[in-house]
C-alpha cells in the first residue's frame, strides 16, 4: 500500500492495484478503501497486500532487455510501444500499418498484440490480462517512463520508419545471398526487387544497418 500510495501516475496506480489484489487474493474494493483511509487494515491483509512481485529470474530477463535498448530495432519496438500506451487513440491506425511479425522481441509484441485486442478504449488492467509475468514486469517499467521528453507522433512516425527499414534490410540481404544462384528472368525479377528496395529504403530516411551493395549486371 506505500508503494501504491506514492505513486502518482494513475496508469501505475490502476496497474499496482489489480496486481496487488491479483497476487494477494485481497478484493480491488478493500485496497482502495485502505488507500482512501476508509478503514484500518487487518494483520492478514497487511501481510498480504505488498506491491507486484516478479521472480528473480524474470527480473533478469529485463535486466538483460534493457541492454539492448540501444539497439537500433530493439529502441524502435520499445519506443513504439511506449508511444501507444500514451496515445491510445492511434493504436487501430497502427496496427494497420504493422504487422505484429514486425516485432522480433517476443514481448514488445506480446503487448503489442495486447494492445490491439484489447482496443483503445481498455483498461491497463485489460490489456495486461494476457500477458505473463516477465510482460507485465516490462509493461511496469515502460508505464514508469511515461512519455517523459517524447514526442508521441513523431516517436510513432520514426519507430514505423526503423522497423519497415529493419524488414527491407533483411530482405535485401536475402536477396544477397540468392541473386548469384539465379539466372535468366528470375535474376532479372530479383534484381529489379532489390532496386526497389533501395528506393524504398532511401524514401524512409534510414540507412541500411549493414553496407548496401548494388547488385551487378549479370
Amino acid at each position: 500500500l506505500p508503494t501504491v500510495r506514492a505513486t502518482s501516475d494513475e496508469i501505475m496506480r490502476d496497474l499496482y492495484l489489480s496486481r496487488a489484489s491479483e497476487v494477494s487474493g485481497v478484493a480491488r474494493e478493500v485496497l482502495e478503501r485502505e488507500l482512501t483511509g476508509r478503514g484500518a487494515p487487518s494483520p492478514a491483509i497487511a501481510a498480504k497486500t505488498v506491491a507486484p512481485r516478479v521472480s528473480p529470474e524474470a527480473r533478469a530477463r529485463r535486466g538483460e532487455r534493457r541492454a539492448q535498448h540501444g539497439e537500433r530495432g530493439a529502441s524502435a519496438e520499445r519506443e513504439l510501444v511506449r508511444a501507444m500506451l500514451s496515445v491510445r487513440s492511434r493504436v487501430e491506425q497502427i496496427a494497420e500499418k504493422l504487422s505484429e511479425q514486425s516485432f522480433r522481441d517476443p514481448q514488445y509484441r506480446a503487448i503489442y498484440h495486447a494492445l490491439i485486442a484489447s482496443g483503445p478504449e481498455s483498461s491497463i488492467e485489460e490489456v495486461s490480462a494476457s500477458l505473463d509475468e516477465e510482460g507485465i514486469g516490462l509493461l511496469e517499467d515502460i508505464l514508469a517512463e511515461g512519455a517523459t521528453q517524447m514526442d508521441p507522433e513523431r516517436t510513432i512516425s520514426d519507430s514505423l520508419a526503423t522497423l519497415r527499414a529493419r524488414e527491407l534490410d533483411q530482405r535485401a540481404e536475402e536477396l544477397d545471398r540468392i541473386i548469384p544462384l539465379a539466372d535468366g528472368a528470375q535474376k532479372d525479377r530479383l534484381i529489379a526487387e532489390k532496386e526497389e528496395i533501395r528506393t524504398e529504403l532511401k524514401a524512409t530516411g534510414k540507412n541500411y544497418y549493414k553496407k548496401y551493395r548494388r547488385t551487378g549486371a549479370r
